[in-house]
């Protein structure tokens, strides 16, 4: 995704930064969007770089929305010439200061339901992930004495994350929170007057939908060409090392602990009698009396009645 302001914002799943699809920058040139491919029950993280550049004159305040509602980020605030500038730094859950706990993201199903009660969920905009950079003239700490001890249980209690059937816009996923642990600060910044600086959208969806609505290329054949070929490079591997493997097991057996040298084991031959091919033997306990051959004169009539 394109940085703006000098920012750059992305997505990481599994620690891999995922591949972004259909990049649109506003006119002004303060929002940029793109597309990216979630997977459900799969954790994610945002990651951010502010460049040092010269001295920044103001101070950071990072704001992020999942699914349309605000979420309170870990370490959302980073003030003038702080040591984060130029370096990477991950947003990874959200905190809740009155509640003392922190909560990791990751993406989830959408339960639909017939339930009216629900229709309250319309607003929310699920598949969406935002993340607003404002800055601040002043900021200020203060002592953090919203902290509740009870606020683990309230925070682990089942979320809703259900959708009336008739409100759903093509989008079956959304973002959930992990189990919450505890997490108490000593202090909290109160922010002054802000304004945003800009604003980075990611739509997700699973790849099947990103390919079905051509927003993701699909897998061309030399792709699939490629894919064959490491294949059959790996299995060539595979059986090189195994070969190597059998011969060095040979070359252990034939060395004694000790480290003296045995001669080859040696198959014993029997001793062979010729054999003629197409010949048969007769293996019965008892050898079978020949009866003599009676000569056979040609034109010679032979009584069968006998």
């Amino acid at each position: 995704m394109p940085a703006l302001e000098d920012i750059s914002v992305w997505i990481e799943m599994g620690e891999v930064r995922l591949e972004e699809y259909k990049t649109e920058v506003s006119p002004d040139g303060k929002i940029v969007s793109c597309w990216i491919a979630c997977e459900p029950g799969k954790p994610f993280r945002i990651g951010i770089v502010v460049p040092p550049g010269e001295v920044r004159s103001a101070n950071y305040h990072f704001v992020g929305y999942l699914d349309g509602t605000k979420t309170h980020l870990k370490g959302s605030v980073m003030r003038k010439r702080s040591a984060r500038l130029g370096r990477t730094f991950y947003f990874d859950g959200d905190r809740d200061n009155k509640l003392s706990i922190t909560r990791p993201f990751f993406f989830g199903a959408l339960e639909l339901t017939d339930d009216d009660a629900c229709l309250s969920n319309v607003d929310k905009r699920f598949g969406e992930i935002q993340l607003s950079i404002r800055t601040a003239e002043r900021m200020f700490t203060v002592p953090n004495t919203k902290h509740k001890p009870s606020g683990l249980e309230r925070a682990n209690s089942a979320a809703d994350y259900r959708v009336h059937e008739r409100s759903k816009k093509g989008v079956t996923h959304c973002v959930k929170f992990g189990d919450a642990k505890p997490y108490h600060i000593p202090t909290v910044t109160n922010i002054g007057r802000e304004k945003t600086l800009c604003t980075f959208v990611f739509h997700y969806r699973q790849m099947d939908t990103l390919i079905a609505n051509d927003i993701a290329p699909r897998k061309s054949k030399a792709d699939n060409t490629a894919s064959d070929a490491s294949k059959a490079e790996t299995m060539s591997e595979i059986l090189k090392l195994r070969n190597k493997l059998v011969e060095l097991e040979g070359r252990l057996e034939e060395t004694e602990p000790g480290g003296s040298a045995q001669a080859p084991r040696r198959v014993k031959t029997e001793p062979r009698s010729a054999f003629e091919p197409g010949e048969f033997f007769d293996l019965t306990a008892e050898p079978v009396k020949a009866e003599p051959r009676k000569a056979f004169i040609p034109g010679e009539i032979i009584d069968l009645t006998l």
